[in-house]
């Protein structure tokens, strides 16, 4: 029957009702009877809203029937829209672990970016092969190798040292054996000998220091060494 209360009712056990069902939940309201609270299972409770289930809650886990939506109504699976400034997300590892976002199709791992303990960003394809390491002193380090591509007539690779046109400033570009050592060198300067900028080539003897080869100056002179004695 119907039990009706003009204040709270109060018990000192527990108040028990029927399991319910999505389409009509044993915790609903009397002007929408298809909309509340029901018993999915053992352990496990659902919200129905409009006869079709919105949220599974089960042990732990909550899980969302539809998108959801955090200070909007959401037009993706997750939205999310700060009431002032910007949106803001946080993943947060327990102590010396880190934290990852993970890319999946369906179950298949796809990629990854890790953030680990110390300060590093990691960029992982393949289900879990590092492809790109960004470290806390702002160095990229590429796994594999580097294609740039650009529509259109002109390409460029711009490598710009911040610091202020003065002698001694320079940009360059190191080319490596794989023990680390500099095998050779192209270096671009701000001044040198006080003549505008120049283009400066360094190589490695066998034993020997790196050493500059070859220099192509502001004026078009170029200056090819000997055994780095000038000519």
């Amino acid at each position: 029957g119907i039990v009706q209360a003009t204040g709270y009712i109060e018990t000192s056990s527990f108040l028990a009702s029927s399991n319910g069902s999505v389409g009509a939940p044993s915790h609903t309201f009397a002007s929408d009877l298809n909309t509340g609270m029901y018993r999915i299972g053992a352990d496990s409770i659902g919200f129905a809203t409009g006869g079709s289930l919105a949220l599974t809650i089960a042990d732990n886990d909550a899980t969302f029937a539809g998108d959801v939506g955090i200070g909007v109504a959401p037009s993706v699976e997750l939205h999310v829209k700060a009431s002032g400034g910007y949106a803001e997300a946080r993943l947060a590892g327990a102590s010396g672990s880190g934290a990852t976002l993970e890319y999946y199709d369906d179950t298949t791992a796809l990629a990854d970016i890790y953030a680990n303990p110390t300060k590093q960003l990691i960029f992982r394809t393949n289900g879990a092969t590092t492809a790109l390491t960004l470290d806390q002193s702002q160095n990229a380090t590429f796994a594999g190798d580097v294609k740039l591509q650009k529509a259109g007539a002109n390409a460029l690779l711009a490598l710009q040292n911040t610091a202020s046109v003065t002698s001694g400033n320079r940009a360059d570009i190191a080319f490596y054996n794989s023990d680390t050592s500099t095998v050779a060198n192209i270096r671009a300067s701000a001044v040198t000998d006080n003549v505008g900028t120049s283009l400066n080539f360094f190589t490695r003897p066998v034993g020997g220091a790196l050493t500059e080869s070859m220099t192509l100056d502001a004026n078009g002179w170029t200056y090819i060494r000997n055994n780095n004695t000038g000519g």
